[in-house]
């Protein structure tokens, strides 16, 4: 999600903006975000109720798809 605030500044640029902010690129990002965060959160849900890690595959998943 540090991706993420650093776009958001870019975005803050006139000259990005002018490019950008015309299209849905920057509300794509930010449900992008959302979802990488609600996933985070059920994957910490779950653990919690269940005690035991649910899916590590899913979870290097979505840590590199967030990331990338």
């Amino acid at each position: 999600l540090a991706v993420f605030a650093v776009v958001n500044i870019g975005l803050g640029l006139r000259s990005a903006n002018a490019i950008i902010g015309l299209t849905d690129w920057a509300k794509g990002l930010d449900l992008l975000a959302l979802l990488g965060v609600f996933t985070f959160w059920l994957l910490a849900f779950v653990r919690h109720e269940d005690g035991r890690p649910a899916g590590r595959g899913h979870l290097a998943v979505s840590v590199v798809s967030v990331l990338a």
